[in-house]
């Protein structure tokens, strides 16, 4: 079975979003235990506080990041994957199913280079930028698609 942490900079309030996160999670159980966890955004007044926000949410992110997992960093700038070849890749990444994986949604400046040296890999869901809240869900729906694939049940055609 897999164990997948999600973690993002800052938390949603959407009870639309949380219905369709809770929706996710509860329909991969039998393929998948999964977490979500969430950090507190910095706030700012500019975008020329890029540096100094993106490494204050940097450590917190790491900092929350379970112990013993595998970080993939979802960025427009990632690899991107059809939802087979996701599957396969997701056993990769795993070790077949061996490994914890942290896939972590950082905020709304982008991502401090620290960051993207402590990942093992850059995951891109789109080349289009999204709301982190859409992020989230899309990920939840191509992980529950994944490891459908991955035990030959029907839901991906």
């Amino acid at each position: 079975m897999f164990t997948f942490s999600i973690l993002t900079a800052g938390a949603t309030k959407d009870p639309l979003i949380k219905g369709l996160q809770d929706k996710y999670i509860r329909y991969s159980k039998p393929f998948a235990k999964i977490e979500t966890l969430s950090v507190k955004t910095t706030p700012f007044n500019s975008i020329n506080e890029r540096e100094r926000v993106t490494k204050i949410e940097a450590e917190l992110l790491l900092a929350r990041t379970p112990k013993n997992t595998k970080i993939i960093l979802l960025t427009e700038h990632g690899k991107t994957f059809t939802s087979e070849n996701f599957s396969k890749q997701l056993l990769t990444w795993s070790e077949h199913e061996s490994i914890h994986l942290t896939f972590i949604v950082a905020g709304p400046l982008g991502i401090h280079p620290s960051l993207q040296k402590a990942t093992a890999a850059e995951l891109s869901l789109s080349p289009m930028t999204m709301p982190h809240e859409l992020a989230l869900i899309t990920l939840l729906e191509q992980l529950y698609r994944a490891t459908t694939i991955i035990n030959n049940k029907t839901y991906h055609y």
